[in-house]
């Protein structure tokens, strides 16, 4: 059932079923009759999905001869959840997804091929100093997910 005041309207997740979508419509009558609707689509899910961000902002410039580092935050959304845990058990995918690719031999030793391909999984990346090429953009995309639903997203 929905509860409302002036300004919210108050859906009990009870009466909502995981995997479902929804569809909120909200119209605005003015003194004069004039009317405006908004429409809004959403999906209820069985776990809050993990809000991650990259620390420091999107953009990076660096030179060739410094190391890149990029760190993740995680949290959950500001929603009432007693079954779900605090954020635990989060697994982090970073993907280069823009820019040449790396190999191995872009790596000065196999050993710092190795580091590196090990942050790929944690929640900071670290990229070692002169492996990137000079004058290119390179993307990655972050990915994460809960122990509880592993699902990346």
């Amino acid at each position: 059932a929905a509860a409302a005041s002036s300004d919210v309207v108050t859906l009990s997740s009870n009466v909502m079923t995981a995997g479902v979508s929804y569809n909120l419509t909200l119209q605005v009558t003015d003194y004069l009759g004039s009317a405006h609707k908004v429409h809004h689509g959403f999906v209820k899910r069985a776990y809050p999905t993990p809000i991650a961000r990259v620390l420091g902002g999107e953009d990076r410039t660096i030179r060739r001869g410094h190391a890149l580092s990029l760190e993740a935050d995680v949290s959950l959304p500001d929603v009432s959840c007693a079954s779900f845990p605090a954020v635990a058990n989060v697994t982090y995918e970073w993907t280069l997804i823009g820019g040449p690719v790396l190999t191995t031999k872009d790596f000065p030793s196999n050993d710092v091929h190795v580091a590196y391909n090990k942050t790929l999984r944690t929640r900071a990346l670290y990229v070692p100093p002169k492996v990137l090429a000079g004058g290119f953009k390179y993307t990655w995309r972050l990915r994460t997910s809960s122990g509880t639903n592993p699902g990346f997203y």
